[in-house]
């Protein structure tokens, strides 16, 4: 009689130019490699105390998800953590980088966009909650601008929904046509003319 023990490990290859980044996961662990010639370039391999659940590669900065509700922001070049660590509400289901900007969507439906400026300064510009009918299963998120003052205007491509968020209407807009239109926030009306404003906006 013997005992057998098998250990799981998890793989993702995020594929660079001329390189690619290993990030591996193995008894509650995160190792993450930057591979070049068969060799990680890296001085020290980026370790984590936690199983990675996604990951993004952007201009020079690497983005992993952890299990414990974080968000690591490696330096592409040194593979040493160049931001504090995001704390998150919830578990992470989606994550993405567009050009200088960071996506991620969390389990309870929280939506959060940061923008990175001069890759020093991490700036929170989206913090909203989706409360619609179900997504299912998220395919992509992009982000958009608004016509009327150019703010950030997030659209999520899910399994059952395409849903934008717009900062102007103050809700998630359906761009489903078979589907209610608008999820908005109850508006505050303070006065007559709120009403009346309310009132000839939701017939545009």
């Amino acid at each position: 009689f013997s005992w057998k023990f098998v250990y799981l490990i998890f793989f993702k290859i995020i594929k660079d130019n001329s390189c690619f980044y290993q990030i591996s996961c193995q008894n509650l662990m995160t190792l993450v490699q930057k591979i070049y010639n068969n060799r990680c370039v890296w001085k020290i391999p980026a370790f984590f105390p936690a199983k990675f659940v996604a990951a993004s590669l952007g201009r020079e900065l690497l983005f992993v998800g952890l299990s414990d509700k974080t968000i690591s922001i490696l330096d592409t070049n040194t593979g040493v953590c160049c931001f504090p660590s995001i704390f998150v509400e919830d578990r992470i289901i989606f994550l993405v980088s567009e050009e200088n900007y960071l996506i991620c969507f969390t389990s309870n439906n929280i939506l959060m966009v940061w923008e990175i400026v001069n890759n020093k300064d991490l700036k929170s510009i989206v913090h909203e909650k989706y409360e619609g009918p179900k997504l299912g299963d998220i395919q992509k998120v992009i982000l958009t601008n608004e016509l009327e003052n150019d703010s950030i205007s997030p659209i999520i491509f899910a399994e059952n929904i395409t849903v934008r968020f717009s900062k102007t209407r103050n809700g998630w807009i359906n761009t489903n046509s078979k589907v209610p239109s608008i999820f908005n926030k109850c508006p505050g009306f303070r006065t007559i003319h709120d009403v009346e404003k309310g009132f000839f906006e939701s017939l545009i």
